[in-house]
């Protein structure tokens, strides 16, 4: 799964996770399975950070993920007996693929049940070895335990654009590991709507009426993270100040930017580096000035794909009126993390769709 920081990945993660001991609402509930599903999360998104101690990161990975199979599966399971601190890359390369038979001879132990991988910030894993990879990989071939177990990752990139740098001619080890790529965009209409109906329940002295809700789309779009940060600060406003009459909204809309700059930050920093010369893009978009290169055109699709852009009218938008301001900042500023791009101009263009062949 992959989409921007904050567009709910981790949430959906948990959410299977949680049906474990819950029975899932409709919006949850998979395709039936053979065997009754056991969900087991771990968050890879720590191990991006190892450096140059990616083989110590390998190893934290198949323990975390060891450990986390004991604790999910019903009935007691011994966790895996390890040794303490390693002293080298050796003796960790062999912990790793004691980790890795731990793992599969306590699934084919388990023959009621189908395993799922919950692989939260899947990216972590992408400077790891090969071997983690290509362990996963024997997994899920291993014709003991194969049709019982799988992988759900999530991602900001497809994971089989990723690759070790001092590697960089071979192809990623993760091609073909996962079968299909499923993008979490923007909210559908209906449900954004259905999101800002259940804030506004939480008190119904002060419910949202239709402007409100027009508002509030205008303002943080059908982003969930951003549309239910707006709702909160809505509903502080209302449960302080009823009766205020006309409501500022661009009071409003000045708080509701202060307190979404860090989501805004981090959607910045995720599209640089998963979208090629994206700036540039998005600074046309905001503008609504006309592309100048195919190539640009061509970055259109993954962008509305990631909920950054939509369409209206066969024109292309920001996806929200704060996240539209924020770019319009970045490139004003031209902050460190930006590419070096030349500040565009603030004079409008009009900016058609391009036609499809």
């Amino acid at each position: 799964m992959i989409g921007l920081p904050r567009s709910g990945k981790t949430s959906l993660l948990y959410a299977l996770h949680h049906t474990q001991q819950h029975e899932p609402p409709a919006a949850l509930r998979i395709t039936p399975l053979a065997l009754p599903p056991v969900f087991v999360y771990v968050n890879a998104g720590p191990y991006v950070d190892l450096g140059e101690f990616h083989l110590q990161g390998a190893l934290y990975f198949w323990r975390d993920i060891a450990y986390a199979l004991a604790q999910s599966l019903p009935g007691e399971y011994a966790a895996p007996s390890l040794a303490g601190p390693v002293a080298g890359d050796s003796e960790a390369l062999d912990q790793i693929y004691a980790l890795r038979q731990y793992i599969a001879s306590t699934i084919r132990d388990c023959p009621d049940v189908t395993v799922v991988f919950l692989i939260d910030n899947a990216e972590g894993l992408a400077r790891l070895p090969r071997s983690t990879s290509s362990l996963l990989r024997t997994l899920i071939q291993d014709s003991a335990i194969g049709d019982r177990m799988a992988y759900v990752a999530t991602s900001h990139v497809p994971l089989y654009q990723l690759y070790d740098p001092a590697t960089l001619q071979e192809p990623s080890s993760f091609w073909s590991l996962f079968a299909e790529t499923i993008y979490l965009g923007l909210l559908e209409p209906d449900e954004a709507h259905a999101l800002i109906m259940q804030r506004a329940a939480a008190t119904p002295q002060h419910l949202f009426n239709a402007r409100d809700a027009a508002m509030l789309l205008q303002l943080a779009g059908r982003h969930s993270d951003l549309l239910t940060l707006a709702c909160a600060l809505l509903h502080d406003w209302r449960t302080r100040e009823p009766d205020a009459h006309p409501f500022e909204w661009t009071v409003f809309e000045d708080q509701l930017y202060e307190a979404a700059v860090p989501l805004c930050q981090a959607i910045w920093q995720s599209l640089r580096d998963t979208v090629p010369g994206v700036y540039t893009v998005l600074g046309h978009i905001a503008e609504q000035q006309p592309f100048e290169t195919e190539q640009q055109r061509a970055t259109l699709p993954l962008l509305e794909r990631l909920g950054m852009i939509e369409q209206r009218d066969d024109r292309y938008y920001i996806f929200s009126q704060i996240m539209h301001r924020f770019v319009r900042q970045q490139l004003a500023d031209m902050l460190p993390l930006s590419e070096p791009e030349p500040v565009l101009s603030s004079h409008p263009q009009h900016l058609s769709r391009p036609s499809r062949c």
